[in-house]
């Protein structure tokens, strides 16, 4: 239990270093917020006071067997240049790799708009 404590302070931490003015170290705490709390699975809703507001949500926008390089890479640039978090895994339920990106609805939203117009592009040409 104190362990998890523990944890839930680190994860408070990184969200609230998530609202820094500094683009990088923004979307690297954020990051870092919701690995360790996929790792260890505590729901950041659960654990976010009045003292860290912040409405992080996630969205799968690509699921299959192989994700290639460029694609990790064109949503990382996405994510950084509009202050998501972009994470690679499983998807839920599927023996599939799957392209996660993580903030707030609004930037999310832009984020996965753009990345399916460029896949579109960049298949079709």
């Amino acid at each position: 239990m104190n362990k998890n404590k523990d944890i839930i302070a680190k994860i408070k931490k990184l969200l609230s270093l998530s609202k820094s003015n500094n683009p990088n170290e923004s979307s690297v705490a954020l990051k870092n917020a919701i690995k360790l709390s996929r790792r260890h699975d505590i729901d950041m809703n659960k654990i976010m006071g009045p003292d860290v507001f912040c409405d992080i949500s996630e969205t799968e926008i690509l699921a299959k067997y192989r994700i290639y390089k460029w694609e990790h890479q064109l949503s990382s640039s996405l994510c950084k240049f509009f202050g998501c978090a972009s994470l690679s895994g499983y998807a839920f339920g599927q023996h599939k790799r799957a392209i996660i990106i993580a903030g707030n609805e609004a930037d999310k939203e832009i984020v996965v708009c753009l990345f399916v117009y460029l896949m579109r592009f960049f298949i079709w040409f």
